[in-house]
């Protein structure tokens, strides 16, 4: 994942920083360090497993990686390099011995910022460190292009345990598709989510269709035993070994040609569709778009090799940098010959017959929810493999076997249990009940991801940068921004078309230094909710990121501001994060000297929690034996409960008269339904003996 994910996420505002949560009092206290489960299922039984996790140390701002002192799992920051322009140094105890195939071990993870994680086996990856031409200190990660990285097997995922006791995880495939993997986090009551897990024989799949494809069966790489070490990811193929990625200039030539006759229109911003950017590409062949209340957005015409890496002219920060990425998105789903409206659902994903970017399409195809991080922007529209926990009571990696299928280690990305319920109910909330089908990846899209990312060029050599670290949760990364900055799978590069810096915050020397607010003849902020969980009945089921749009005259200092709740008003200093179960209000201004902007003020419902106290009793009601069942909800309420009878049929709706006791009914099952399309454990209640004694629900 890619800092450049951050920057259209939600507002003019595109800032990266911490961010701030806004949580109620937890139920469980948050872990200064975070239980880290790695289990070697792989199946690799003659090749030992190394693992390292690494990133930068928020108590000092040095890039570190986790080392064990006696029983003590700690950062060690990275030692002094020899200063710029001296090559890197090599880098050694990065990697720590991992479990056995078949074996598990926990190590302790203590908050990090823009981490990372890495597997590999047979040998431990060879680190780097550096000082770049920022003077900063900086970590090397394998260059998956040069030996001896390019011959060792591994993979990697991406790992930020933040101030604010938030862990951002997931898998990547923006450099490579790699060995199989899956990443998880326990919430404080042991809920486990995760993403990352192929379909079943995944890891073949992605190798026997790009076989199909011509040319693109060279991004197939294998190691010194023909053993394939990676699937690359087409950016860091194009113009080698003659890989040209199918015909990707002619669709890029077409597409600009269409949009000179025809307006395209791009909704950025999920929770605000009356946000439209349109767009023609002029005789210059630059590709304008406007949007009342929003300077135009000029962005040119890519080369192959930005299309595939959303660099150069798809960087940018604030409402330029929405479209930029929607537009490098719509590229890489090959439908914008198709559809003038971007973005689009996956149902209209590869829709144009004129190229394919088959990577893109196949690593999707191959994971067993859909969800993947096969480009930069894959998160536009909420499709990438990310999880986010506030206050995690475990983290697990799950290295899988090479063929066949695995068990998901929780809660999918993507999915909830049960699915489908339309009927209705008489308790606690009306007969249209609904929307049992569904659920979404803790926190939501944007926002979320932990850092890392490629850079350009290792050590010295420019290669173009655009694929600067930092990753897309608040925390920056890898700095970019240089010739020398080290980071990311090619570390260095300068910024193409701007910079990315260590604080997450990205420029294009068209906002203002800062990079907080864009400048515009109005003073104004607004409050975006930013790809955020499905909801139901005004209630999000997960947590909710938030970020604040502001914009200001160029000759004012602006300070952007937010209060929550009935609190004070403090500077906004980053992207926003709603944990709390409840309501929560946010209103948000900008002051410049003597002049405050209207408030724009946004209340959000979460429930994330499933109803409880579901109990049977039985009782007589005009003579004749029912069985009456309740259930409470501390937030949105019961919307219905749902019984079945001995085990069979459907689900029925409960009737507030209860259900009546026949000699055919040995047990009777329910659960119950919040408002917000939580739904509860099946509870049990059945016969002990006689007509009349029922055994309490269980």
């Amino acid at each position: 994942m890619k800092i450049k994910r951050l920057l259209a996420s939600a507002g003019a505002l595109a800032i990266a920083a911490t961010g701030m949560a806004l949580t109620a009092p937890a139920a469980t206290a948050a872990l200064d360090k975070v239980p880290f489960t790695i289990t070697n299922n792989s199946g690799i039984g003659d090749a030992a497993l190394y693992v390292g996790i690494m990133g930068r140390n928020p108590a000092n701002g040095r890039d570190a990686y986790l080392v064990k002192d006696g029983s003590t799992w700690r950062l060690q920051d990275i030692p002094s390099a020899p200063a710029y322009p001296n090559p890197p140094q090599n880098l050694n105890g990065v990697m720590f011995a991992g479990p056995a195939v078949g074996q598990s071990i926990t190590v302790q993870t203590p908050h990090i910022d823009s981490g990372r994680l890495y597997y590999s086996w047979g040998q431990p990856l060879q680190f780097m460190y550096v000082n770049n031409d920022l003077r900063q200190d900086k970590l090397v990660y394998p260059d998956h292009n040069t030996e001896p990285n390019k011959s060792i097997l591994h993979g990697s995922a991406e790992y930020t345990y933040d101030a604010n006791n938030v862990l951002w995880y997931n898998s990547t495939q923006v450099d490579f598709f790699g060995p199989p993997a899956q990443v998880g986090i326990a919430d404080g009551s042991g809920n486990i989510k995760s993403t990352g897990r192929l379909t079943t024989d995944g890891f073949g799949y992605v190798q026997t269709e790009l076989a199909k494809h011509g040319e693109w069966a060279k991004l197939i790489e294998k190691g010194p035993y023909n053993n394939v070490t990676r699937v690359l990811n087409p950016s860091h193929k194009l113009g080698k070994d003659g890989f040209n990625a199918g015909s990707i200039q002619q669709y890029i030539d077409q597409v600009w040609t269409k949009y000179k006759g025809t307006d395209m229109h791009i909704r950025p911003i999920s929770d605000n569709p009356n946000i439209v950017f349109t767009g023609r590409v002029g005789s210059d062949n630059v590709f304008r778009f406007t949007a009342t209340g929003y300077s135009q957005v000029a962005i040119n015409k890519p080369t192959p090799w930005e299309a595939l890496a959303c660099a150069g002219p798809f960087t940018g920060g604030g409402h330029e940098g929405w479209v930029a990425r929607t537009l490098c998105a719509g590229l890489n789903r090959s439908n914008m010959l198709t559809y003038t409206d971007q973005p689009t659902t996956n149902d209209k994903f590869y829709a144009d017959s004129q190229w394919t970017n088959w990577y893109v399409k196949i690593v999707h195809e191959a994971m067993a929810t859909g969800h993947a991080y096969a480009f930069a922007f894959d998160d536009v529209g909420g499709y990438e493999s990310l999880t986010a926990i506030g206050n995690p009571s475990h983290a697990y990696l799950q290295l899988d076997p090479f063929s066949g299928s695995a068990n998901p280690i929780g809660q999918e990305h993507g999915t909830n249990p049960g699915g489908g319920d339309t009927g209705g109910g008489d308790t606690g909330g009306g007969d249209t009940g609904g929307g049992d089908t569904g659920g979404s990846d803790t926190g939501g899209g944007t926002g979320g991801g932990t850092g890392g990312g490629t850079g350009g060029g290792t050590g010295g050599g420019d290669t173009g940068g655009g694929d600067t670290g930092g990753g897309t949760k608040p925390g920056g990364g890898d700095t970019g921004g240089g010739t020398n900055p080290g980071g990311g799978d090619n570390p260095g590069g300068s910024g193409n078309g701007g910079t990315h810096t260590d604080t997450g915050v990205g420029t294009d020397g068209k906002t203002n230094p800062q990079g907080t607010v864009t400048i515009g003849t109005t003073l104004a902020a607004a409050i975006n909710v930013a790809n955020a969980p499905k909801q139901q009945g005004g209630w999000f089921r997960d947590s909710v990121l938030l970020s604040v749009s502001a914009e200001a005259p160029a000759s004012t200092r602006p300070v952007v501001q937010i209060r929550v709740n009935s609190g004070k008003w403090q500077t906004y200093t980053g992207r926003i994060l709603v944990v709390a179960n409840g309501k929560t209000t946010v209103r948000a201004r900008v002051v410049a000297g003597k002049a405050t902007s209207p408030s724009d003020t946004r209340t959000l419902k979460v429930d994330r929690k499933a109803p409880t106290k579901l109990k049977a009793k039985v009782k007589k009601v005009r003579g004749k034996t029912v069985i009456k069942l309740s259930a409470k909800d501390a937030e949105s309420k019961i919307a219905k409960i749902q019984y079945r009878i001995n085990g069979k049929g459907k689900w029925k709706t409960y009737k507030s008269a209860g259900i009546k006791v026949k000699a055919k009914i040995k047990k009777v099952t329910f659960r119950a339904i919040d408002k917000a399309g939580n739904k509860s454990h099946d509870r049990t209640t059945g016969r002990t003996s006689g007509k009349r004694q029922w055994s309490p629900a269980r």
